[in-house]
């Protein structure tokens, strides 16, 4: 893969800059909720967190929520993490 040089903007930053441009111009005085989906170790988190800094950088209110602490089963439920670390093996599939 090739990666610009230090200092210089990426494709995916001007994807990220094009998509909290589309998201100001969508509803400028409204509030946005907006969810990003994916399957593990997609960049979802780091996605989002790009964007909420553009979106910041415009002036928007930016409030972060994350069910990353959330695990999907076996049958595809999904459960909070209670005691996660000591039951983990019941996740295995």
């Amino acid at each position: 893969m090739n990666h610009p040089p230090l200092g210089e903007p990426s494709d995916r930053d001007g994807v990220v800059h094009a998509l909290a441009a589309l998201m100001v111009r969508t509803h400028p005085l409204r509030v946005l909720r907006v969810a990003i989906d994916g399957p593990d170790a997609a960049g979802k988190t780091t996605l989002a967190d790009d964007l909420a800094a553009h979106l910041t950088g415009r002036g928007r209110p930016v409030i972060r929520a994350s069910v990353d602490d959330f695990h999907a089963s076996c049958d595809g439920s999904r459960r909070a993490p209670a005691d996660h670390a000591a039951d983990i093996s019941r996740y295995r599939c």
